[in-house]
């Protein structure tokens, strides 16, 4: 298979608190960082409805896919953008988790006041021969319960299950979990048989600089035998800006095993 780069990138959501470092400002870099590096794919968090408008108009040869988490689908989104010209839109779905999974804003009893959702697709690779279909799903978890991430996580993977009944396909799973690596809603992703692609980054968020080893909450997850290379943040600096409070991570996945 041709190599795949993949990018998990929560870009902060536009807010004034943030100062010089608020999305206003910092969407040049954004947008030059993104075209600069072109990955073929990019699961992206905490993005506004003028977010997610931006970046549709901005990021020439990407289709986005993805809508607001609220009742009316406003809110955060958490959008999928791939290479157009490589990728075939085969299938795709957004859902809320909670226990009525198809009910737009509904969250879990235990829960922040944030509903939370995942966006799932099926991609075909028109530059790769054989297994040229996989499922992508980007994910933004909870950031104040154990419990909301740790359903969240089993109801992706309880998803993931439930599709392969229909065609057993290669997948990826990329988010922000709002959780460490030793947490149980990773727990639960490992042992369903998942690795983290993107182990040994270090911290990922750093909130604009001020906390540079917060903590690993950023992921790329994909079954145990997916073959992978080139881990990367993307934590430089231009013009005194940060491309987010998060670094966005890369891997490129090479392979999809056996």
């Amino acid at each position: 298979m041709k190599p795949l780069k993949i990018v998990t990138y929560n870009l902060r959501q536009e807010n004034s608190v943030d100062g010089p470092q608020a999305f206003t400002y910092r969407k040049p870099y954004v947008r030059a960082r993104l075209l600069e590096e072109a990955p073929d794919i990019v699961g992206f968090q905490e993005v506004k409805p003028e977010m997610l408008d931006w970046l549709r108009g901005s990021l020439a040869g990407y289709t986005v896919i993805g809508y607001g988490r609220g009742r009316t689908f406003d809110d955060e989104a958490c959008p999928i953008a791939f290479k157009t010209d490589r990728f075939e839109l085969q299938y795709f779905d957004q859902q809320w988790l909670s226990d009525t999974p198809h009910t737009p804003g509904s969250r879990y009893a235990d829960q922040s006041v944030c509903p939370r959702v995942y966006v799932v697709c099926t991609l075909r690779d028109r530059e790769s021969d054989g297994m040229n279909r996989f499922r992508f799903i980007n994910t933004h978890l909870d950031h104040e319960r154990v419990y909301a991430r740790s359903e969240g996580a089993k109801q992706i993977i309880s998803e993931l299950a439930r599709l392969d009944t229909q065609c057993k396909m290669p997948f990826v799973i990329t988010g922000d979990f709002n959780d460490t690596p030793e947490s149980q809603p990773l727990a639960v992703m490992t042992a369903s048989g998942l690795r983290d692609l993107t182990a040994g980054s270090g911290s990922t968020f750093h909130a604009f600089g001020r906390d540079p080893d917060a903590g690993k909450i950023d992921y790329i997850m994909a079954p145990s035998a997916t073959e992978s290379c080139g881990l990367r943040l993307w934590n430089e600096m231009r013009d005194g800006l940060y491309l987010s409070d998060h670094y966005p991570v890369e891997a490129t996945i090479t392979g999809w095993g056996k």
